[in-house]
């Protein structure tokens, strides 16, 4: 039986691009580029995929006079403009970062339906506050590509799908060609092993299955008190199917609970069945979401001064306990960059 155990930190920065001397920096998207820019100027290359971002510190930046940059925060710039050539529609925000690094960091929006790569070619004009910084402008200009990608997948004649062809961070497109059958049987487990999916998908379906276990904050700020041991799964594209699928989830035993999170810091008992023949939580849905795990009842955010989050029509026990204890030492991780959990089984 599979249980989980801990709950520590396993989001971090995406990438950092290490930069040449200038001030501005060119991407490789662009055509020409000014004839006053150093040689050996780097360019900002790579494809990005949904939620994903890159950072430009502080140290990769250099001012005319070839001085590094430092303290490139809010103190000490602002963003005057920023100019889009292509992609705007892929961003999510650009914004300076008054973290350790002292960063500018790019973010891509949450678009999981991109099947083709899409040229971002973006220019963004810093403006230095006072006279104590090294540059009054500095100009950053990167090219980069942002992409999902398409994964064909073949449903053979007896309705089979060979799960090693599934690629969970691309969308996976089912094709029962000509020999094959119109629908077929997925099965998949996520990463940590913790979570079956099975479900009917047919021909032309497009899924995109990927999938993190990024903690909630909010969730773990409403259950500071509490000694509970809890973890996460997130389906962040919420791929819906054609047919019912089952959920089988092994993180929890028949004590435990399953919630469904429905927005920041806001759970409900999920209508996952425990199940004696399978020895885990089932469920019967047609999109995947986000759900919480947890030994102990546990209060959602939106509840003040609830002990625990009841939903009409589910089966999870609710015990009335909320006593979690064990979540401050992970929170204070949480609150470095972000959170995941960990799974470990018995």
């Amino acid at each position: 039986m599979k249980k989980v155990l801990a709950l520590v930190l396993a989001v971090a920065m995406m990438s950092t691009v290490a930069f040449a001397a200038s001030n501005t920096v060119f991407g490789s998207g662009y055509d020409k580029e000014p004839n006053n820019i150093p040689s050996g100027t780097s360019d900002i290359k790579g494809s990005y995929g949904p939620g994903e971002d890159f950072s430009i510190a502080s140290g990769d930046l250099n001012t005319d006079g070839d001085k590094k940059v430092s303290d490139l925060n809010t103190d000490n710039y602002s963003i005057k403009k920023v100019t889009y050539k292509a992609g705007k529609s892929y961003i999510d925000s650009i914004e300076l970062d008054n973290d350790e690094g002292d960063e500018l960091t790019v973010t891509f929006k949450k678009d999981y339906s991109v099947e083709k790569a899409k040229d971002v070619e973006v220019f963004v004009e810093l403006r230095g506050k006072g006279n104590n910084v090294d540059a009054k402008t500095v100009n950053v200009k990167f090219g980069t590509q942002y992409v999902v990608g398409t994964n064909p997948v073949a449903i053979d004649k007896d309705g089979d799908i060979d799960e090693k062809t599934l690629n969970l961070d691309m969308i996976n497109k089912f094709d029962s060609g000509k020999d094959g059958s119109p629908y077929g049987t997925l099965s998949f487990d996520t990463d940590d092993g913790d979570t079956t999916v099975e479900a009917r998908v047919y021909d032309g379906d497009k899924l995109f299955l990927g999938h993190d276990f990024d903690a909630d904050k909010k969730v773990l700020v409403a259950n500071a008190d509490a000694d509970a041991e809890i973890s996460f799964l997130n389906f962040p594209a919420k791929p819906s199917f054609n047919s019912t699928a089952t959920v089988y989830f092994y993180q929890v035993d028949k004590d435990g609970f399953v919630y469904e999170l429905t927005g920041e810091g806001k759970i409900k008992k999920s209508a996952a069945k425990w199940s004696e023949d399978d020895g885990c939580w089932v469920l019967k849905t047609r999109t995947l979401g986000s759900y919480v795990f947890s030994d102990k009842a546990l209060t959602s955010a939106a509840d003040s001064g609830s002990s625990s989050t009841d939903g009409e029509g589910t089966n999870n026990p609710d015990t009335g306990a909320n006593d979690v204890v064990g979540i401050a030492a992970a929170l204070a991780v949480v609150s470095v960059i972000a959170a995941g959990a960990v799974s470990l089984k018995k």
